[in-house]
C-alpha cells in the first residue's frame, strides 16, 4: 500500500510509526470484515500487481490466480466485458477517476455483482497505474431484479395506438398476462377488440372514439378481456390522446391493468354481505311475529265472518242478491289486504341480489311503518312520521333500505321496553348539500358510553340473546350505496340513528 505525506511525516518519530502501523490495521481489519477488495493494477493489461486478501472471499479462486495474466478480463461477464472494455478504455485516456458496474464469473460459476472504483496515477499525463476498489453488490443487485420481476408480474401494460393504421405497440408483458406465446396477442386496434367481451366491446370503441379521438381528453374504463385459455380477465384501462398541433390526435396511448383478483374479491364481498343481509332480515322475523299475526288476523277473522254472513243470506227464501254480492266484495277487499302483508313479507325474507332504482324514502317509510304498526299498538308506542314533501328518489335496493329502516326501529324498540310513554317518530328531510336523510328518534334510555364507538360493529349487542348484527348489515348497506349511518343521543333520554343516501345524479 502507497503511503501518502500525511503518513511520512508520521514515519519521523517512533511514536508516528506505531500510529500509522495500528491505523493500517484498523483499516485492514475493516476491508477483511466487508467484501471490499482493494487492488492495483498495470493501467494498460490491466493485470493487478496487488490484490487484498478479500479477493478470495469474493469470487472464490485462490489469490495467487489473480495474479495471472488476463484474470481480471477474462473473468468480467462475458455480455458484460465489450462495454466494461470500452468504457475503461475512454476512462484511462480522459479522466482521473471513475466508476461502474459489472459482473464476473466466480469459481462457482455463479455471477457477482461488483462496483468498481478506479483512480488513475499519472506522470506527464501518462497513466502509470491504476488503483481502486471492488465492491460486492450483488446483494443490492438481486433486490433490484426481484423488484423489476414484480413489476412486470404486477404492473401496468402500456400501449400504444397508431389511430389511423390501427397498429399497437405494446410495452410490458401483455402475452404473459393472458397467457399467449410471445408475440401473439393482436398487435392491432381491430385484433385487440375482437378480444374484449362481447359486451363490453362496442360500449369501450365508442367511449374511446367519443373521449379519447374526438374531445381529446382522458377515460378511464373497465373492461374483460379474453385469454388464450377462453376465461376473461378484468382490465382498467386509462388513455390519453398525445398531445400534437392537429386537431384530431394521431396515436393515443393506454395503461392497462389486471384487475381480476380485485373483481373477484369485491364479488365474493358483495355476495357475503347479501348473505348475511338475508340472515339478519330473517333473523328480524322473530321480532315481526306479533305484527303478522296480528295483521293476517283482521282481514281472516272479516273473510271468515263475511263468508259465514254470505252463507246465511243464501240460505234465505228467495237468496238476498244485492247483499250477498256487497259482502263478496268485502271478501276480496279482504283477500287483498292479506295477500299485500305476505307479499311485503316474502320481499323482505327472499334472497336476491341488490339492485339500484329510483327509491322514494317517504314512501318506504310509511312501508315500514305500515309492516310493523301492529307491533308498535301492541306494545303501547306513540308513532309518528315527518316527510319532507316533494322529495326527490334516491338510487338504492328499496328491499334493502327497508330492511335498513326495519332494524333501526326494531332497536328503537327494544329501547323503549318498560319505558314510560314510549314514543318513536320515523323523520326524512333533505340537508343542504341534496342528501336525504332518515332519522329513528326513540324516547328510552338512549347509548351508552362503551357503545358509542362500537354500536355499528358486527355482533355487538345490549341483549342476551341478540345476534349483533342488525346495525352492522344496515352500514354494509347503506355505504354500498354511497351513503353513511350515524348515531347520537338526544338530550336527556333517547337516542336519535340515522344513515344518509346521496341525491342522484345524472
Amino acid at each position: 500500500m502507497l503511503l501518502g505525506h500525511a503518513d511520512l511525516r508520521q514515519l519521523e518519530s517512533p511514536s508516528g510509526v506505531a500510529d500509522l502501523a495500528a491505523r493500517n490495521s484498523g483499516f485492514r481489519r475493516v476491508l477483511e470484515a466487508t467484501r471490499i477488495v482493494q487492488w492495483e493494477a498495470d493501467p494498460y493489461t490491466r493485470d493487478f500487481t496487488y490484490v487484498g486478501l478479500q479477493a478470495e472471499r469474493l469470487l472464490a479462486y485462490p489469490l495467487g490466480q489473480w495474479y495471472t495474466p488476463a484474470f481480471w478480463r477474462t473473468h468480467i461477464h462475458v455480455n458484460d466485458r465489450p462495454r466494461v472494455l470500452e468504457f475503461r478504455q475512454e476512462a484511462l485516456r480522459e479522466q482521473e477517476s471513475y466508476e461502474l458496474e459489472y459482473r464476473m464469473v466466480a469459481a462457482t460459476g455463479e455471477n457477482v455483482w461488483v462496483h468498481d472504483v478506479i483512480m488513475v496515477e499519472r506522470v506527464d499525463d501518462t497513466p502509470t497505474v491504476i488503483r481502486g476498489f471492488l465492491i460486492d453488490i450483488s446483494k443490492r443487485k438481486r433486490a433490484e431484479d426481484r423488484f423489476r420481476i414484480a413489476v412486470s408480474l404486477g404492473a401496468d401494460i402500456v400501449a400504444e395506438v397508431d389511430i389511423k393504421t390501427g397498429e399497437v405497440v405494446w410495452f410490458g408483458q401483455v402475452d404473459e398476462a393472458l397467457g399467449y406465446e410471445r408475440g401473439e396477442f393482436p398487435r392491432t386496434m381491430d385484433g385487440w377488440a375482437q378480444h374484449v367481451h362481447p359486451e363490453d366491446r362496442e360500449v369501450v370503441q365508442a367511449a374511446v372514439e367519443r373521449e379519447v379521438i374526438d374531445q381529446r381528453r382522458g377515460l378511464s374504463a373497465e373492461f374483460r378481456v379474453r385469454a388464450r385459455d377462453g376465461s376473461y380477465r378484468h382490465w382498467t384501462v386509462r388513455a390519453a390522446p398525445r398531445r400534437e398541433e392537429t386537431r384530431r390526435p394521431r396515436k393515443f396511448v393506454t395503461v392497462c391493468a389486471d384487475i381480476t383478483e380485485q373483481t373477484v374479491a369485491r364479488a365474493e364481498a358483495l355476495q357475503h354481505r347479501d348473505a348475511l343481509a338475508h340472515v339478519a332480515r330473517v333473523s328480524s322475523l322473530g321480532e315481526l311475529t306479533a305484527t303478522l299475526a296480528h295483521e293476517l288476523n283482521q282481514p281472516l277473522a272479516a273473510i271468515l265472518s263475511n263468508a259465514q254472513a254470505a252463507a246465511r243470506l243464501l240460505d234465505r227464501e228467495p237468496p238476498d242478491a244485492a247483499q250477498t254480492r256487497e259482502i263478496l266484495a268485502d271478501i276480496v277487499a279482504d283477500d287483498r289486504r292479506a295477500s299485500a302483508i305476505i307479499q311485503r313479507l316474502r320481499d323482505m325474507m327472499r334472497r336476491d341480489t341488490a339492485t339500484r332504482e329510483p327509491v322514494d324514502l317517504g314512501q318506504m317509510v310509511r312501508e315500514v311503518r305500515e309492516i310493523m304498526r301492529s307491533g308498535l299498538a301492541i306494545r303501547g308506542i306513540t308513532v309518528s312520521t315527518e316527510c319532507q314533501p316533494d322529495l326527490p328518489p334516491v338510487v338504492a335496493d328499496r328491499i334493502q333500505i327497508q330492511q335498513v329502516v326495519v332494524n333501526l326501529v326494531t332497536n328503537a324498540m327494544q329501547a323503549l321496553d318498560g319505558r314510560p310513554d314510549p314514543e318513536l317518530s320515523i323523520v326524512v328531510r333533505r340537508r343542504k348539500d341534496e342528501w336525504q336523510v332518515v332519522s329513528v328518534v326513540d324516547s328510552g334510555v338512549g347509548i351508552a358510553p362503551s357503545m358509542q364507538s362500537i354500536l355499528f360493529e358486527p355482533f355487538t349487542s345490549t341483549r342476551a340473546d341478540g345476534l349483533g348484527i342488525g346495525l352492522s348489515i344496515s352500514r354494509t348497506i347503506v355505504e354500498s350505496f354511497g351513503g353513511r349511518t350515524w348515531a347520537e343521543n338526544q338530550g336527556q333520554s333517547g337516542a336519535i340513528v340515522s344513515f344518509a343516501l346521496p341525491p342522484e345524479r345524472p
